[in-house]
């Protein structure tokens, strides 16, 4: 199962959050890819090491949108517990490359439909995250069903990022 987080790493993106909650789904097989690059890259590796899921994270670091169309093909679900982020178009361009997304209610977007399309969740409820992570894991059906919604709100709603999709492989 591969997570795939988009953002510059600092502080208000919640990385931190997110590595701990990785963590915490206990899942050996599980991957994190880490898309983007900031001053709290150093910092975040030592909490992956201190959660003993280093080998699982992926620091992708920057890419252009040929390589991040390429990653989001080969997500399963794209997560962003932003503390503070007014709008995020990486959500956007995840859900039009066919990902659930999984974010906070401290980003200020409308495109996610909590429940239809995706999940907006408590940005500082670690079981709240971890259980609805693991439901995504376990559910291939429900999730399949979430992402194809997602994809098509993205496509339909916001045409502005198919020309991400038309991108992938």
């Amino acid at each position: 199962f591969v997570w795939i987080f988009v953002g510059r790493l600092v502080q208000s993106k919640g990385a931190d959050f997110l590595i701990e909650t990785f963590a915490r789904l206990r899942e050996p097989r599980g991957m994190l890819l880490m898309v983007g690059d900031g001053p709290d890259r150093e910092r975040l590796r030592a909490i992956a090491k201190s959660c003993q899921v280093a080998d699982q994270i992926r620091w992708v670091g920057y890419v252009d949108q040929q390589k991040l169309a390429e990653l989001y093909s080969i997500s399963d679900t794209f997560v962003l517990p932003s503390r503070l982020d007014r709008s995020a178009n990486v959500i956007n361009e995840a859900m039009a490359s066919g990902l659930p997304a999984v974010i906070s209610d401290r980003i200020g977007t409308y495109i996610v439909r909590h429940g239809v399309d995706g999940f907006i969740l408590p940005a500082y409820d670690r079981e709240v995250w971890v259980s609805c992570m693991k439901n995504l894991q376990i559910d291939p059906v429900g999730r399949a069903q979430i992402a194809e919604r997602a994809r098509h709100r993205a496509l339909h709603d916001f045409p502005e990022f198919r020309s991400l999709v038309s991108l992938a492989p």
